[in-house]
């Protein structure tokens, strides 16, 4: 059975209001804003919590459900098929999947979005943080993706579980439920979904692009890291079939996406020649990395020499190494470090690469 649940919180300076949707182990939250200044309780008298009553619930539509639609059908869409598969528009602020696995019980994990003007659809990019790093700073620091919908989900432990992290969470899982939710907002192009990662949060990019299903998401940018052993070995591509780290089942990627990876020369976490890294980690080189995938989704000529990158006419330290036609691109940042996502050429090429 589905219940329901109006929060209004305050974010900031930002009233939010959250719509928590319970059932079974999961539930989603949907942030919008609302006017006034004033945080609301959470409490039944209010009218803001639906108990099952069959009277009117304080939602001023009369019929029952508390989800102020007036079609009496519990969803809170208005569409009478009970359902829940419109939201309406989504709009910047907070909202949250609460999720239960070993180290927590229904834990709330936090999601931030921030919706440009106009009605939409817009394209979305899902900004992942690096390990130590949070959802507010990354969606601060992603600010050049005109048109977007940024969507910064905070990760456990200001990390992504691939396997060496204090998190266990089931990160998979909750970038699933993350895109299927924001699927059924109408100001959302579920044809356009960007994943977009730095550092750990690039190691889930490429984890997603394993092991998530088609109809998910389309391009996918990764920031300093390639592909480790763990997800790439012997000439196949591996994850663990229930949810967890092993990385024992050989699996095959689902075709059809787009890639751009970025990696800075000098790198000393995520070594750009391949190698023992950071955690523990053992990481495939960045351009072989690249070139793995350009084969997967149907290059079929050999890797691009290492000497024979196009070098950026505005930015001498960029250099591209270009697959199908675009689709699949290797950014190589002479010199850089662990920072080679932050300079304005490698943001300029990132943004042309989702604007395309």
């Amino acid at each position: 059975m589905v219940t329901r649940m109006i929060v209004l919180r305050r974010l900031g300076r930002m009233t939010v209001g959250a719509l928590l949707l319970v059932n079974g182990a999961t539930a989603l939250g949907c942030a919008d804003p609302f006017a006034g200044g004033d945080d609301v309780a959470d409490d039944s008298s209010s009218g803001t919590e639906d108990s099952g009553s069959t009277g009117s619930t304080g939602d001023g539509d009369g019929d029952g459900d508390g989800d102020g639609d007036g079609d009496g059908d519990g969803d809170g869409d208005g569409d009478g098929d009970g359902d829940g598969d419109v939201n309406g528009a989504l709009a910047s602020g907070m909202f949250s999947i609460t999720q239960s696995w070993d180290q927590e019980s229904d834990f709330d994990r936090p999601v931030f979005v921030d919706v440009p003007a106009g009605e939409g659809p817009h394209p979305v990019a899902i900004l992942l943080h690096g390990n130590g790093g949070n959802a507010t700073g990354m969606l601060n620091d992603i600010d050049y993706l005109p048109g977007h919908i940024r969507v910064a989900p905070q990760g456990y432990l200001n990390s992504w579980n691939l396997n060496y992290e204090a998190s266990k969470a089931p990160d998979v899982d909750f970038m699933r439920e993350l895109i299927a939710f924001l699927k059924t907002h109408t100001n959302v192009d579920d044809g356009d979904i960007a994943v977009l990662g730095n550092s750990n949060g690039s190691g889930l990019v490429n984890r997603l692009l394993i092991e998530l299903e088609g109809d998910t998401f389309r391009h996918a940018v990764t920031i300093v890291s390639p592909l480790n052993d763990l997800q790439y070995r012997d000439g196949e591509f591996y994850y663990d079939p229930t949810g967890g780290n092993a990385y024992d089942t050989a699996t095959t990627p689902v075709l059809g996406r787009r890639l751009c990876n970025v990696s800075g020369t000098e790198d000393g976490i995520i070594p750009y020649s391949g190698g023992a890294g950071v955690a523990g980690y053992v990481f495939i080189a960045a351009e072989e990395s690249t070139y793995i995938w350009a084969q997967h989704f149907g290059e079929s000529g050999p890797p691009i020499d290492p000497g024979a990158g196009a070098v950026d006419p505005n930015d001498p330290n960029l250099v591209e190494f270009q697959y199908l036609g675009g689709d699949v691109v290797h950014y190589k940042v002479m010199g850089a470090g662990h920072d080679a996502g932050v300079t304005p050429s490698v943001r300029s090429a990132i943004a042309e690469f989702l604007a395309n």
